[in-house]
């Protein structure tokens, strides 16, 4: 069974950090485990990250209000990126048979809160 799961933030800051990767990958994983049946069973096979540049405009498309696209626009302090994750796990079903699932997750950012930067 594939399952997939976008879960696309636009946040400023998080507090989440992932050994190894990208900070909102644990939460991406709290997310997928909170559909599982099973999220004990839960076991991350396979994590592919990736970041890409992105614009102003890209970052504020999916807010509807004015006063947090220009709260956003102003809180800006570096260009703003994509990063993605996608997440290849097993975890078992209903009648105990393990599955394997597929999640992408996507965080769009534009301040220095929120990245692991080296």
């Amino acid at each position: 069974m594939k399952r997939t799961l976008i879960v696309t933030m636009l946040l400023l800051w998080s507090g989440s950090c992932s050994a190894g990767g990208f900070p909102f990958v644990a939460a991406c994983e709290e997310v997928i485990k909170s559909r599982l049946i099973a999220p004990s069973t839960y076991h991350r096979i396979k994590l592919t990250e990736d970041r890409e540049p992105i614009t102003l405009d890209e970052l504020v498309a999916g807010v509807d209000d004015d006063n947090i696209k220009k709260f956003f626009r102003q809180a800006a302090t570096r260009e703003p990126v994509r990063q993605v994750a996608l997440i290849e796990y097993d975890a078992m079903n209903a009648h105990g048979v393990p599955l394997r699932g597929k999640s992408s997750c996507t965080y769009d950012s534009a301040t220095d809160f929120d990245l692991d930067v080296d």
